[in-house]
């Protein structure tokens, strides 16, 4: 059986060429959460554009993380006092409030997946280039 590799463009798809690459140059990690980390550090000694664009991604997840957090406190703060005032227009603020707060919190998880994108997309060009720099030497 032929070893296949990632510079064989015509007989794996694109899914498969990038886990060799990945194997290749960073290896498997023990947990799926070192692999951002090993990506970064990947893309950081290419100096990769793409870099700034995940920090960047990470930065706005993780604020919308955080202001989701705090509507969903005035919320439960907001629906409390309706319960102790009896008032209808508190209630309704604090539904309000909530939905914002779901709708953050959204927002956040879709800035972390384009994140991880960016990042596995910027190794794929990088190890790439990579791959075409060592063909031409």
């Amino acid at each position: 059986m032929k070893q296949l590799s990632p510079d064989q463009p015509y007989t794996l798809e694109f899914e498969d060429r990038l886990v060799l690459q990945l194997r290749e140059k960073i290896g498997f990690p023990k947990k799926s959460d070192w692999l951002d980390s090993r990506l970064q550090a990947y893309l950081r000694e290419r100096d990769s554009p793409s870099i700034a664009t995940a920090d960047s991604f990470m930065a706005s997840h993780i604020m919308y993380r955080n202001l989701s957090l705090g509507c969903l406190l005035l919320c439960l703060v907001s629906m409390v006092n309706a319960v102790r005032l009896s008032s209808l227009e508190s209630s309704l603020i604090g539904l309000f409030v909530g939905y914002i707060a779901y709708l953050m919190f959204l927002r956040s998880v879709s800035f972390k997946k384009w994140q991880n994108r960016t990042l596995v997309l910027g190794f794929y060009f990088a190890a790439t280039k990579d791959l075409d720099s060592e063909k031409n030497h």
